[in-house]
């Protein structure tokens, strides 16, 4: 029994002997499980990488805060390329000249965003989901800070896919599900969170 603890205490100090002294062990022992990435500081690079993201970010929103009203399941499968227009769209909402967007130094984009709506939920193959396709067109309006970028703004509006008709008119989306999914990823890319 001594001579075991003794073999114990032995091999304990070897490996505090081993983690003091400097070298490879202690340098590998410092590194992070994954490289930090860095954010993008141009514009273009950041929402490029932010859309590749998004449809997972919006997903993990939907599902914190997950609201089945009457048996509606949403998932977003992808969102589109981003369009980097100059011109400020038309609508029903007070929307900001391009003189007050550049002067604001506020940068807008264009994407849309496919969601699939499983509609009832059922055992039998009679009451099995049925699958509705949605495509939301967003207009989001980014600005940078000394704190890195953040959303300004955010309109959204719905149509179906294939199109069944107009798209509804373009609403403040800003702290909806879409708005807080570009705001969480935004701060987990100044974090250095995103791979």
């Amino acid at each position: 029994m001594v001579k075991r603890v003794a073999r114990i205490i032995a091999g304990l100090l070897m490996g505090l002997a081993i983690s003091v002294r400097p070298g490879l062990a202690q340098a590998e022992a410092l590194l992070p499980l994954r490289p930090v990435a860095t954010c993008p500081a141009s514009f273009e690079p950041l929402t490029q990488r932010m859309l590749s993201d998004l449809p997972d970010y919006i997903n993990r929103v939907l599902a914190r805060s997950w609201r089945t009203a009457g048996g509606i399941q949403t998932h977003v499968v992808l969102a589109s390329p981003a369009t980097y227009p100059e011109a400020v769209p038309e609508g029903h909402w007070s929307s900001p000249t391009p003189a007050q967007l550049e002067a604001n130094q506020v940068k807008q984009l264009f994407f849309t965003t496919l969601e699939r709506q499983y509609l009832g939920s059922g055992s039998s193959r009679a009451n099995s989901p049925r699958l509705r396709q949605l495509q939301h067109y967003h207009w989001a309006l980014l600005t940078e800070t000394k704190d890195g970028w953040q959303l300004a703004g955010l309109f959204s509006r719905l149509a179906g896919y294939p199109a069944e008709g107009p798209p509804s008119p373009f609403n403040d989306s800003t702290y909806g599900d879409v708005g807080r999914a570009i705001t969480l990823w935004l701060r987990d890319c100044k974090a250095g969170a995103i791979e």
